[in-house]
């Protein structure tokens, strides 16, 4: 149980970080530059970043599940 939870709380964390980082590069980028388009750009990279830790997570998952082996 202590293991699911420790997933999900690293999960969640990075979803929220990556879409804040990603999203606040943008921003800075259209404040620097005076254009509209980068938040979008960096929304997108944020939502990729989140979709790739969700696969490693589910990969994960199907990894520990699966029986060990004996040599």
């Amino acid at each position: 149980m202590g293991k699911l939870n420790n997933n999900a709380i690293s999960f969640g964390f990075n979803l929220v970080s990556g879409m804040i980082v990603f999203s606040g590069i943008g921003y800075w980028i259209d404040q620097r530059k005076g254009t509209e388009y980068w938040t979008l750009i960096g929304m997108f990279v944020g939502l990729l970043y989140c979709g790739y830790e969700a696969w490693k997570l589910l990969s994960k998952g199907d990894h520990d599940s699966r029986p060990k082996k004996d040599p």
